[in-house]
Order: C-alpha cells, then sequence, then structure tokens
C-alpha cells in the first residue's frame, strides 16, 4: 500500500514567488527560516531580491537541443543512438525599475544623477547565480541556478499591467562542476536555529504507525527533521519547545526519537515504543 504520510508536504502551489540573484556558485539558502522582505533571511547569505516580477507573465523555462539521432552500420538498424546537446533558457519577467534590475537587465548602463536616470546600454550580459523562492502558506521551495548568463530587452508597455523588461538567460555549467540547477523540495518554515534542540518530554511514549506524538523541549525553531529510529516522521512546530508529530513505518519495538535543526541534533532520552 502507498505511504501517503508525508503526501502534503510534497506537493506545492506557486501561488507567490520571488526571483534574487547571487553570486556564481552562491550556496543554497537556508529556506526553513525564510521571511519575505524581512531584508535578512536571504540578504544575510549574500541574495539580493531584485524587485517585483510579473504574476501575469511567470519565470519560464525554455529547452533547445536534445534530440536523439540513431545509426545503422551496413548490417544492422539503430545501432547506435546520439543525442544533440541541451540548452536550458529562462525568462523572467520584472515589473520593477529598481536599480538591481537595470544592472542586472543592461550591465554596463550609467547611472546619470543629474536627470536621475540610466544611460542604457542594451548589447551587455552578466553571470549571476539565480534563486527561484515559491511560497504557498507556510510551505516553501526553491530552484537555484548556480550561474546563469542574463542580458534584458527594452521594456514592453501596456495600458492595463505593469511595464515589464524581460530579462533572458541561458543557464551554463557553473566552475564548481556541480549540477547547473538544485531543487529545495518544499518545506514548512520552523525559523532561524540558534542552537541543538532538546526532548525533556515525549507523550504518549508508546503507540501504533500513525499515531500523533507531542515532544516538549528546547530549541526547536529551524527544526528540518523529527526521526523514529532515522525514519523521517511527518512534524508541525507549534512553537519553539513543543513539536507534534506522527509516528512514521518503523518496525515493531523501541526506536529512538530525534529532533534536527540547523545547529544540530537533538535525542530523546526515553525510547518510543511501536506497538502493532
Amino acid at each position: 500500500m502507498a505511504n501517503t504520510s508525508n503526501a502534503d508536504n510534497e506537493i506545492q502551489i506557486a501561488g507567490m514567488g520571488h526571483v534574487y540573484v547571487g553570486d556564481v556558485d552562491a550556496a543554497a539558502p537556508d529556506l526553513w527560516s525564510y521571511t519575505f522582505g524581512d531584508g535578512t533571511t536571504l540578504e544575510s547569505q549574500g541574495w539580493t531580491w531584485i524587485g517585483d516580477t510579473s504574476s501575469e507573465n511567470l519565470i519560464e523555462f525554455e529547452t533547445d537541443g536534445g534530440d536523439t539521432s540513431t545509426k545503422d552500420t551496413w548490417d544492422r538498424k539503430n545501432a547506435r543512438s546520439t543525442r544533440a546537446t541541451k540548452t536550458t533558457n529562462v525568462t523572467i519577467s520584472s515589473v520593477s525599475m529598481n536599480d538591481d534590475t537595470i544592472n542586472i537587465a543592461f550591465p554596463g548602463s550609467t547611472y546619470v544623477d543629474s536627470t536621475d536616470g540610466y544611460d542604457l546600454v542594451l548589447s551587455g550580459s552578466i553571470d549571476k547565480a539565480i534563486l527561484i523562492v515559491m511560497e504557498e502558506g507556510m510551505l516553501v521551495s526553491g530552484i537555484l541556478l548556480r550561474k546563469v548568463n542574463l542580458s534584458g530587452d527594452m521594456p514592453t508597455l501596456d495600458k492595463e499591467n505593469f511595464t515589464e523588461i524581460k530579462i533572458k538567460g541561458v543557464i551554463l555549467t557553473p566552475p564548481s562542476g556541480q549540477a547547473s540547477v538544485h531543487y529545495l523540495k518544499p518545506r514548512t518554515v520552523t525559523g532561524t536555529s540558534t542552537a541543538v534542540p532538546t526532548i525533556t518530554k515525549m507523550e504518549p511514549t508508546t503507540g501504533k504507525i500513525g499515531a500523533s506524538v507531542t515532544l516538549t523541549g528546547t530549541n526547536f525553531d529551524g527544526t528540518r527533521k523529527v526521526s523514529f529510529g532515522g525514519v523521517r516522521a511527518v512534524f508541525t512546530k507549534k512553537s519553539s519547545t513543543v513539536i507534534t508529530c506522527t509516528v512514521p513505518r518503523v518496525s515493531l519495538g523501541e526506536h529512538e526519537v530525534a529532533v534536527t535543526n540547523g545547529k544540530g541534533r537533538g535525542a530523546s532520552v526515553t525510547k518510543f515504543t511501536a506497538t502493532a
């Protein structure tokens, strides 16, 4: 039978989205503590919000190439296949005309103080890392593009919608040799970790698979994982001292319960006993 215990946390609607830029090969950020607009969550990790993007024209990915062709020998059909090089492009529709957007879309442009405007360079491009963050309620996920060559088009004008600047990019292989794209799975925001968690109380201490368990302790902010005998459990952080979780599919018998946050892992002294 399929295990659907964590299914709701593995699907997400991109209700809101935000685009950030950083240095090429920038590290994947900590989204467990993500709060949009606080000016510190991602900014302290080296990311810059480019400003508002269009809700009418969401970010688009387009792939060129990758077609497969086959070669025959004199004796056999389709003896070997080859695949053409694949190129993936991204288009971001920015509706913000702030300095960061101008410098990304039109790198090399010059600010003119006397007119409070820019002399735009239309032929420039710049290499950056792009982080796309998607939110739905308390769920947050992300797509990290480690190296993208970016260049913008002239603004598109519309009498009924925001003026848009199309920032187009080609996803490239970063200098580190890591994968070009890193996907951050949906997770529930749990705050900023300040210290290793501790578990001081567990109720109940016995139960069946699927039973609800309440953990009381300290330093639950930034919780990333709750596990029973090493098996990940679905959890909800109620506060910095209380977590509720569901017993996962573990074998019958005693299991150590542990909470992990960004500072480390804390295990319970009392074992949980899974019953039939």
